[in-house]
């Protein structure tokens, strides 16, 4: 009986961590695309005529 606690336990702790893992890298892309981004409309501030050649026709910023 000891041994089916402990058994659940080790998979609730290995799920635990997988998804703090997933949540980790999550936050990563997040970041990664806001740096983008930022990154974008700051050329947009620098050369208005540039940035409009970079969105897709049909895109409405």
């Amino acid at each position: 009986m000891e041994r089916i606690y402990q058994l659940a336990h080790e998979h609730e702790v290995r799920q635990q961590k997988i998804a703090e893992e997933e949540e980790a890298k999550r936050q990563q892309k997040l970041a990664k695309l806001k740096k983008l981004r930022a990154r974008r409309t700051a050329a947009e501030a620098s050369h208005p005529s540039k940035a409009m050649r970079k969105v897709p026709i049909g895109k409405t910023t």
